[in-house]
């Protein structure tokens, strides 16, 4: 499966005042991040994925993307999420008043745009992104499950979160959520392209699983 690397995420961190700030910022208030599934390793594994696709060069003119604010986003998508308590608008919701707290801090605002870029990311999605942030989110968001954790990670953390009584039904459940409704959700070449290579590895793991 895929590596792990936060390493990456910690220099993109270290590189940037405004990630730090909000790195700082997160640590502090942040009372998700201990959660099953909803937690620092999730956030990390986000701000991965975005860093791959800002560097596979599709968006790196002509989209006004600001590389720094969105990996703010994707640090703080999840921020304060309630691991399954409360309906993920209600979870968005929480995320969006710490992002516009943060921001406050920092002499900025939350704009429309801003508000549509996290709220893409609500599931059930909506039936297209309204912005092209909010689409990246949510396309590193489906993809999880490619990451070499995804056993303890995924699959137990959303059992947990979720209230599911049955370890086999919860992998049943995961794998067919992945194929039927992660996958189909991938438009970003870079993305399909991970998809793609790390899936039969996953299906290979989950048979296994349910077979045992």
């Amino acid at each position: 499966m895929k590596r792990i690397d936060n390493k990456v995420v910690l220099e993109k961190i270290s590189e940037s005042v405004l990630l730090k700030a909000g790195f700082e910022y997160f640590g502090r208030y942040n009372n998700g991040s201990s959660n099953p599934y909803h937690n620092i390793n999730h956030t990390f594994r986000m701000m991965q994925l975005v860093i791959e696709v800002l560097e596979s060069g599709l968006y790196s003119s002509g989209y006004g993307i600001k590389e720094d604010r969105l990996l703010l986003f994707a640090m703080f998508h999840d921020f304060g999420h309630s691991g399954g308590r409360l309906e993920d608008s209600d979870n968005v919701r929480i995320s969006l008043l710490h992002l516009k707290n943060f921001l406050g801090t920092q002499g900025d605002i939350v704009s429309l745009e801003d508000r549509e870029i996290l709220e893409d990311t609500i599931y059930p999605y909506s039936d297209e992104p309204k912005t092209i942030e909010g689409k990246i989110l949510r396309e590193c968001d489906s993809l999880q499950w490619v990451f070499d954790d995804f056993f303890t990670q995924a699959i137990f953390g959303l059992k947990d979160e979720l209230r599911v009584a049955d370890y086999h039904e919860a992998v049943k459940k995961y794998s067919e959520f992945v194929k039927d409704v992660l996958i189909p959700e991938l438009t970003i070449p870079s993305l399909k392209e991970i998809a793609g290579k790390y899936y039969p590895e996953f299906l290979d793991t989950i048979n296994k699983i349910i077979t045992s």
